[in-house]
């Protein structure tokens, strides 16, 4: 993944994703933010917004910084 910076209605698969780096990513939520997230939910939900929006559906909520770091994460993996 090569883009400039990921926005909030970026598409993760559009930008060049795929399922190995969704697991990656997945992954690093959980060890940076101790969150368990199915990882059906980035195929579900691939834009960043919809993604964060199944969090509050499910009863999860993030904080500010906490949204800064998945962003920062995928934003590392697109290789900013």
């Amino acid at each position: 993944m090569k883009v400039e910076r990921v926005g909030l209605s970026d598409d993760f698969f559009e930008l060049g994703g795929h399922s190995l780096l969704a697991t990656q990513l997945i992954s690093r939520i959980h060890s940076g933010l101790g969150i368990d997230i199915p990882l059906r939910l980035i195929f579900e939900k691939p834009q960043l917004n919809e993604f964060i929006q199944a969090f509050a559906d499910s009863g999860l909520s993030l904080t500010e910084d906490g949204l800064s770091d998945i962003e920062k994460m995928m934003n590392e993996m697109a290789g900013i």
